[in-house]
Order: structure tokens, then C-alpha cells, then sequence
């Protein structure tokens, strides 16, 4: 995949989709596995279409991905400015959970909710912001919500606390 997103880069060095889809060739492809290469490719397809939601919210998948909450964060936030969407706001929420920023985890959580009430990872990962946060009771309603649409980890959470979900 990479030879032939690098072949329409040559052809046309203002394509974008093939940036990006190289940069995320680059970053999962196990064999390649070029972090600077995939960071740059991301950069680069941003600065030619800086209107595109889903290249913010991929260039955000690899910095998360890498432990780089930050710029994660940041580019979230420039993918949410341009399209409100639940996969996104989930993941800056699980970003600023792993940086301590609990209380923004739980508002992303919940915005993640609010666009998509059958999906479990969002209550899961705002229960365990609630946990963080001390409030406990919080946290075992989601959970248990979370447990209920399927979610295996807040079930085995639940199970070993012995709480019926």
C-alpha cells in the first residue's frame, strides 16, 4: 500500500486522502512501522485540505497511540471544530483521562454519550474517570451500563466487586 500511496503523491503531490492513507499505512503496517514518516504524511495531507475532520482525528490516533496525549488532544479538538462526532470525542476523553484531566475525560464521555447512547466504551471509559473522581456511585451506574451493552472489561470489573449488573 505504501509504494502505490507514494506512486499518486508523485503523480499528484497535492492528493491529500493518499498522505494520509499512507501515513496510517505507515503507522499500523507491522513490517514498516514509521512513526516520523506516518507523523509527517499526516502533517503534510492537514496542510493541503485543513477542512478535513477525519485527518485531524487519524493525526490524532497516532500521536494518542504513541503516548503523546497532547498533541493528541490538540488534534481532536481541531477534528470536533469541523464535525461533532462520538468516536472523537471519546478519544480525546481517553486522552485526557491518561493525563489526569479527569474532568474533561468525563465532559468528552458524556458528549460521546449523548451522540451515541448504545455504545459501551464511552460509558466505561467515564466510569472509570467517575472512579478516579471519587464518585463511586457514578461510576458503578456506568459501568454497569457499559456491562449491560456488553462492554467485557466492566463486566469482569463487576463481577469481581460482585456487583449484579
Amino acid at each position: 500500500a505504501i509504494v502505490a500511496y507514494t506512486t499518486a503523491i508523485k503523480l499528484n503531490p497535492k492528493y491529500a486522502d493518499a498522505y494520509m492513507n499512507r501515513a496510517m499505512a505507515y503507522f499500523f503496517d507491522s513490517d514498516v512501522h514509521n512513526i516520523r514518516q506516518a507523523r509527517l504524511d499526516a502533517d503534510e495531507a492537514i496542510n493541503i485540505n485543513p477542512r478535513n475532520a477525519a485527518y485531524y482525528h487519524n493525526s490524532g490516533l497516532i500521536y494518542m497511540m504513541t503516548n503523546n496525549y497532547l498533541p493528541a488532544i490538540s488534534s481532536y479538538s481541531e477534528a470536533l471544530a469541523i464535525q461533532k462526532d462520538s468516536v472523537t470525542y471519546e478519544l480525546r476523553g481517553r486522552s485526557y483521562l491518561r493525563i489526569g484531566k479527569n474532568q474533561e475525560a468525563v465532559r468528552d464521555f458524556s458528549k460521546a454519550i449523548q451522540l451515541e447512547a448504545t455504545w459501551s466504551q464511552p460509558y466505561y471509559e467515564r466510569g472509570l474517570a467517575y472512579g478516579t473522581l471519587g464518585k463511586k456511585q457514578q461510576a458503578i451506574n456506568d459501568l454497569k451500563i457499559a456491562a449491560q451493552l456488553g462492554y467485557k472489561e466492566a463486566q469482569d470489573i463487576l463481577t469481581k466487586k460482585g456487583v449484579q449488573w
